[in-house]
Formats: structure tokens, sequence, C-alpha cells
């Protein structure tokens, strides 16, 4: 699993970076933020260099709604790859008007304890928190719908996580590696589970599905499951009445303490 995150990650770079740079517009540095104006709105970007990166994107950052430049009012709508491996960030408020998490976002920025997600976004994309290593919680928006491949993989120190209610696909390795993890609750909105999606979170104590169709889960014809690593002995909480069902699912039949108690 970690060569095939280096190799997506390798990817996710040669495309961060040719975005970036198809960005036109001179850069402006507001509050220890710099952003780039494209099509009337603003983009949070990264200085020209990654020591003068690492000293801006430090400690708290705080992105606001929009900026003012002369007498124009520019609203804030991506965050490019800017704070990607900042090591030294910590805690970040993002606009509420954002509707996704780039590719590779705060991948590497290992303080990262604390970060507001707005309820505005709908996706958040792959590697988008890839190891950051500190992060100890983190609320999902109530109207996202996707999180991609690996986009939480290495979050060693996150102790719960709540999948919201329109999330229909939780793709391959999101929650991989996740190794402190104890809780789980997966909406009833959720139909798939990627391979691998929670390998590796030996931590896990119980989990509570609540839809009452069993969410396919891929892991088969020798493909790491999605709950690879996680023991099977824990507690799975599941609709009443629908204990059956996950006993003849495949992948789910694995499981051996169900509790029909929601």
């Amino acid at each position: 699993m970690k060569r095939y995150c280096v190799t997506v990650l390798t990817v996710f770079l040669v495309v961060c970076l040719g975005k970036l740079s198809a960005q036109v517009g001179a850069k402006y540095k507001i509050q220890r933020i710099v952003y780039q104006i494209h099509d009337r709105c603003a983009y949070v970007v990264s200085p020209d260099t990654y020591k003068e990166r690492l000293l801006l994107y430090s400690g708290s950052v705080y992105v606001p709604d929009s900026i003012h430049i002369g007498q124009n009012v520019h609203y804030v709508k991506d965050i490019t790859q800017a704070f990607m491996a900042c090591k030294h960030l910590k805690e970040v408020r993002l606009p509420s008007g954002l509707t996704y998490i780039t590719n590779c976002a705060f991948s590497g920025c290992c303080a990262l304890q604390e970060i507001i997600l707005p309820d505005s976004i709908t996706c958040i994309y792959g590697l988008a928190f890839l190891n950051c290593h500190s992060l100890r919680s983190i609320k999902l928006p109530a109207n996202l719908q996707k999180i991609k491949d690996s986009a939480f993989e290495g979050c060693d120190h996150l102790k719960s996580v709540e999948i919201p209610q329109h999330v229909v696909t939780i793709e391959d390795g999101a929650f991989a590696g996740c190794t402190r993890l104890k809780r789980l609750v997966i909406s009833q909105s959720v139909v798939s589970i990627g391979k691998y999606a929670f390998g590796g979170c030996k931590g896990l104590k119980e989990i509570y599905v609540y839809a009452t169709i069993p969410p396919a889960i891929k892991g088969e014809n020798g493909l790491p499951s999605a709950f690879d690593g996680v023991r099977k002995s824990i507690a799975v909480h599941i609709p009443q009445g629908t204990k059956p069902l996950y006993l003849q699912a495949k992948e789910w039949s694995s499981f051996t303490n169900y509790i029909d108690d929601l």
C-alpha cells in the first residue's frame, strides 16, 4: 500500500504543479497569505520559495471568505496545494464558500492538529490529508458527498470518524493506516467502501453502520479488504433486523460480534 501511495503521490504532484503554473496573474500577499486572481476569483497559492512558504504558512492560519484588491472583491474559491508539506502548520480555518479540498492540499502537514472544514465542501480529493500525523479529530462537512483515494491515509492520531449523511462511496485507502482510530460511524447513505479504505486501522473497537443494506466492500480476488488488519471480534452495531443480511454479505460476514441495536 505504501508503494501504491508513493506512486499516486508522484502523479498528483505533477498534476498539482501543472495546475499552479496554469494560473496566470500577479501574486498578492495579504496578511500572511498569497493569492492569485483568476476569472475574478481568488486562489490561495504558494509563495515563490519553499522557505517563505514554511515561514508564512505556519502556526495558525485563517483564510477569509473574500479579499479586496483595489475596488474589487474576490471570493476565495480554491486553496490549491499552497499548504502542502508545510510542516510547521498547526491550525487552519477555511473560507465558508469552499466547495472542495483539492488533491494533496494538506499532505505532509505533520504538525496540523486542527482544521475547520466548512459545510459547503462536497468533495475531499485524493491524498488531501496524507500523513497529517498530528490530526486528532476531524468533523467532516454535512454536505460532503465524496471521500477520494487515500484522503486521510496515515493520519495515525485520528481517534473517531463519522461519515456524514450524503457520502455514497468511501474510496480506496481513504483512512488506511489510521492506527489509533477507535470509533467509526458509517451513515446509511454509504453504498460502497473501497479496498483498504480502513486497512491497518488496528485500534478500531467499534463500528456503527446505519445502512439497512450492507455497503459493498471491495477487496475480492486477492486484493486487500476494506477492513484488512481490523480485528473481526470488535462490536459492529447495525440496524435492527439486518443481522442476517450482514452475515450473508461476503466481506461483512467475517465480523463475529454484530449488535443490531440501531
